[in-house]
């Protein structure tokens, strides 16, 4: 017993000792040091599977939530990472789509069902192991087909590209297909004609990496389609994706816009302005206005809600976009996982007061403590998927600790975009994005073999190596 407490203890050690930092915030010192990393273990272990909110009985493996949990592992395991990598690439068809959920453990069948989103999601996770080994090796791996036959996994990406180029809408933006990253759409894509501009955004965040990849691999032919891809898909953003002070979200089957100022409900969905920016795709002037309406219409003193207003009667009354109660789940929640995505905007826009304010405001203890015990009813040490929103008679209930991919998101928010610590090609970049009030923060990061003391202050940052 004693033995395998020791090797337990020294287990956990070696994982920790990747990432550790000093804060001047010890609420997010703990969160960041030990929690945060916690969580991402157990959700990279078990994907959606074993809790008090899911059986395991119908989740399996998520396609789409397993590769972002495998981007929080990468600085801390880098062959599991791949295993996992393969196992996703796996499920992938010779046309580029994927499987939704997959039964690794069971042996059932996999849900089929083709999301716009899905297949994109490995491009973002495999760009990040590259960064992190600094080696394009990866890339050579073979990998089977899941309907026959194998491919590198440079060439599998490729095909990820190619299936959202075969499948774009009559306006140019990817078509939803089942949904995308909100399953709940799958309501307006019905006859098969609805096109998302999340989705695009999504796309051209996979583009700018895909382009970077095949400029490292001196494939000036792909280097030079996911370049002009972009700009196509750029432009439409800026246009047709603009309603004068946000985002629009997607197009419906019937050719009218979801996520504008003409919509009695609605009018605003968190994820449109968050991935303007994390694309790089809207225009500089737009995603700093989306962004501020984002503070002004979906921030509250608990989190960000996901839309505004929420749904009852939109687009009518027979048949309503959710079946959610307003204030829960997809409908007007404070979507954590949604979260995120803001605070690594608001980074990439420069403001850090903003970016801290929304990070802070989630972690889990002080979330807890503002929504007060009686009210929160989840673990003050792990983030949830959502709180209900202030629509709800139950403002600030936690729902669905644990099985999240807010934790994967929350970590590289707080160590890549906060913190700023973010592996590249030729080493490792840091460009903090600190709250005003920071004097200075110190971290300590295992990279490619070496242990790394950052000392990061608004005067200088200073890296040294540790024996």
């Amino acid at each position: 017993m004693n033995q395998s407490a020791d090797a337990l203890q020294k287990q956990w050690k070696r994982y920790l000792e990747a990432f550790q930092c000093e804060l001047a915030d010890k609420e997010a010192e703990r969160m960041i040091n030990t929690w945060n990393p916690y969580q991402v273990e157990r959700n990279f272990q078990f994907s959606r599977n074993i809790s008090y909110y899911a059986t395991g009985t119908f989740r399996g493996v998520g396609f789409r939530d397993t590769a972002q949990d495998i981007m929080a592992m990468i600085p801390f395991d880098l062959e599991r990472s791949k295993d996992k990598l393969m196992q996703l690439l796996g499920q992938q068809y010779c046309d580029g789509h994927v499987n939704h959920y997959f039964f690794p453990t069971e042996g059932w069948d996999p849900v089929t069902s083709i999301h716009s989103d899905d297949h994109l999601w490995p491009i973002l996770t495999v760009y990040d192991l590259i960064m992190e080994e600094g080696s394009l090796q990866f890339l050579e791996e073979p990998v089977a087909w899941y309907d026959g036959g194998k491919a590198s996994v440079w060439q599998h990406l490729q095909q990820a590209i190619q299936f959202t180029l075969a499948h774009l809408g009559e306006r140019g933006f990817p078509l939803m297909l089942r949904s995308d990253w909100n399953d709940q759409l799958f309501r307006v894509c019905r006859q098969g004609k609805g096109e998302s501009i999340w989705t695009a955004m999504q796309f051209g965040t996979a583009l700018l990496r895909m382009r970077e990849l095949a400029g490292l691999l001196h494939d000036d032919v792909a280097e030079t389609l996911y370049r002009n891809v972009y700009q196509q898909q750029q432009q439409l953003v800026n246009t047709l994706g603009w309603d004068g002070a946000w985002f629009r979200r997607a197009i419906m089957d019937n050719g009218l816009y979801l996520g504008t100022k003409d919509n009695a409900e609605a009018k605003l969905w968190l994820n449109a302005q968050t991935w303007s920016v994390i694309s790089e795709m809207g225009d500089l002037d737009k995603c700093h206005q989306a962004m501020n309406s984002v503070a002004e219409f979906l921030d509250t003193p608990l989190g960000i809600k996901k839309i505004h207003p929420s749904i009852t009667t939109f687009p009518s009354p027979e048949d309503p976009l959710t079946n959610y109660n307003k204030g829960t789940g997809e409908n007007g929640a404070i979507f954590c996982h949604a979260n995120t995505w803001a605070i690594i905007a608001e980074c990439m826009l420069g403001r850090g007061d903003r970016a801290w304010k929304y990070y802070r405001q989630l972690i889990p203890n002080v979330a807890m403590q503002q929504a007060t015990p009686e009210r929160y009813k989840a673990e003050p040490y792990v983030y949830a998927s959502n709180l209900f929103g202030p629509e709800s008679d139950k403002f600030g209930l936690a729902n669905v600790s644990w099985l999240t991919g807010t934790a994967a998101w929350m970590y590289i928010a707080a160590t890549q975009y906060i913190l700023g610590i973010k592996p590249r090609w030729h080493g490792l970049e840091v460009k903090p994005c600190l709250p005003t009030n920071w004097q200075e923060a110190t971290v300590i990061r295992m990279f490619r073999g070496k242990k790394m003391r950052i000392k990061i202050s608004w005067q200088a940052t200073e890296i040294t190596e540790i024996a």
